[in-house]
């Protein structure tokens, strides 16, 4: 039973531990969901180049390592070990500079959206014109999902195939993505059934999504692993310095 002032802190920080542990999970499932998401999924093409999202690469190499300090504040724990403890906290303290560092580079990425949004506007507008190229059928398959999922056609606008896309299309032109029910040479000039809206809102929205995943996943995580500190300082203070407590029932616990 965790009756002694130590045991308890014992159990809370074996509690912690778990939760640390938990933390450790869900870096990685965030890391890899953005990976997947944003970084190799249908938008790749359009995202590959913003630098804010290539911290889930940091966020999977946390939370594996994570997982491993976990075992360590087990065995810390178990063995009252002073030193181990140290170990344990200054490895703690790492990873949470390290999602610190995270949490500035999400958010500051939040605050910069028309830096972002020029940067990806630019470099869409230059590839465009390899647009059903059989080269890049990748690039042309997430126009073409981007444009029927999101309802839209162009970056800013449906005349942007025809300002861009060089030779591909001509005025008026667009492609058959850009149809609202989607058959072949639908995209000719002329008809007007057809998305007025660009894809940049969408475009943006999808890289802001991921910047606030990242950013609120790590200020929580941040928080329990402050928590977890503090009941590491506080047995490492009862077995450095801690002198005889009375338990609840009988008998005492000496830690000299």
């Amino acid at each position: 039973m965790c009756c002694c002032a130590k045991e308890f802190v014992k159990c809370c920080l074996y509690f912690f531990d778990v939760i640390f542990f938990l933390t450790g999970i869900g870096l990685l499932v965030t890391g890899i969901y953005m990976y997947l998401g944003f970084l190799s999924g249908t938008y790749a093409v359009f995202l590959s180049g913003v630098p804010y999202l290539y911290v889930a690469y940091v966020l999977i190499g946390v939370g594996f390592f994570i997982i491993f300090i976990s075992i360590i504040g087990c065995i810390a724990a178990a063995r009252d070990s002073g030193c181990w403890l140290l170990t344990f906290y200054f490895l703690i303290v790492g990873v949470i500079c390290v999602e610190v560092s995270i949490i500035i580079i999400a958010f500051a990425g939040l605050n910069l959206q028309d830096e972002v949004h020029s940067y990806i506007q630019e470099s869409t507008h230059k590839e465009m014109v390899v647009y059903n190229h059989d080269d890049h059928e990748d690039f042309t398959k997430a126009w073409d999902t981007l444009q029927q999922e999101e309802k839209c056609c162009g970056f800013d606008r449906p005349n942007d195939w025809f300002q861009y896309a060089g030779k591909t299309f001509g005025v008026g032109d667009t492609p058959d993505s850009c149809c609202k029910i989607y058959q072949v040479g639908c995209g000719r000039s002329g008809n007007d059934y057809r998305f007025k809206e660009g894809c940049g809102d969408a475009i943006m929205d999808t890289v802001n999504h991921g910047l606030q995943v990242i950013g609120s996943v790590c200020v929580g995580f941040v928080f329990l692993q402050v928590i977890l500190i503090v009941y590491i300082l506080i047995l490492y203070y009862l077995l450095r310095f801690g002198v005889k407590q009375r338990c609840c029932s009988a008998g005492v616990y000496d830690t000299d």
